[in-house]
């Protein structure tokens, strides 16, 4: 007969609990005693709810996952959380777009946005939800195929949504965690806009907007059909460096929960008037 190991912790419970290595606030939601294989014994498990993020989150873990909510283990928390904070500045801040790369060739732009999608699905773990695969789609057949440009300056522009996001966000630990990530973003967006994220029928558009007295970076100027292309790019982008698993988990959780508030709030971030048609000489002089 299997023996039951006793339960050190109770339902109601506040706890901290590991993921990937991360300790986060969570609290115990309940508690079930199950076989465990590998000791042939009936063991505590614990169904967690973490503090400030939704429900989807939520899973079951074993006593090796999660300590006690004392002095103790709020000091490792600390201690973890400022390690954590210089992975997530290396992972964003530090992959600077250096050089330019060989933009597509013709004809190889529309595969870009389905290979960029399949990636992230696949790799990075954060799904983009339908509304957003879709815009992704029309945003590419507008500019590539039948030359239209989006209307600048963009309202709302990028730092607006991520703004106005963060304003909306429970005042607790995760907040600042995910200042953190969406702070690298918009740093990365303003850096790299110019070098990765247009499509060709675009640049001339771009040189424009950088000609004018009053030019203001791009995450003032551009709206989220662009973020949407740069967290498509973002798997392939950070493929190619030495990020940490634990900062790949954080932006898997941000940039997961993050593409939702743009999903959910579609009509206002994609408005109808969104694309307009150029003059005639654009056209010709970007052909």
């Amino acid at each position: 007969e299997a023996q039951i190991k006793m339960a050190s912790f109770e339902t109601g419970e506040k706890v901290f609990a590991f993921h990937n290595n991360i300790l986060y606030e969570a609290k115990i939601v309940r508690m079930e005693f199950k076989l465990d294989p590998a000791s042939k014994s009936r063991k505590p498990f614990y169904y967690i709810h973490y503090q400030g993020w939704k429900d989807r989150w939520d899973e079951w873990v074993d006593e090796d996952r999660i300590v006690k909510h004392d002095k103790g283990s709020i000091t490792q928390k600390q201690q973890k959380e400022e390690n954590n904070k210089l992975a997530l500045k290396k992972k964003i801040t530090k992959v600077s777009p250096k050089s330019k790369k060989r933009r597509p060739e013709n004809g190889s732009e529309d595969n870009m946005i389905y290979q960029t999608i399949k990636f992230v699905d696949v790799k990075f773990e954060v799904e983009f939800p339908p509304p957003l695969k879709k815009k992704l789609i029309e945003d590419n057949n507008f500019i590539t195929r039948h030359k239209y440009l989006v209307r600048l300056p963009r309202k709302p522009s990028v730092r607006g949504i991520i703004a106005s996001y963060l304003s909306d966000l429970i005042e607790d630990a995760k907040k600042e965690e995910v200042k953190e990530v969406l702070d690298g973003l918009i740093d990365y967006f303003d850096r790299g806009l110019g070098i990765m994220l247009l499509y060709k029928f675009e640049r001339q558009q771009y040189s424009e907007q950088l000609k004018r007295p009053s030019s203001k970076p791009p995450s003032e100027v551009y709206g989220a059909e662009h973020l949407l292309r740069l967290i498509a790019k973002l798997p392939v982008i950070l493929g190619n460096t030495n990020v940490e698993s634990e900062s790949v988990q954080i932006l898997n959780l941000v940039l997961g929960e993050f593409l939702q508030h743009l999903s959910q709030n579609v009509d206002t971030m994609f408005p109808s008037e969104l694309y307009e048609r150029p003059t005639s000489s654009y056209i010709r002089n970007s052909e």
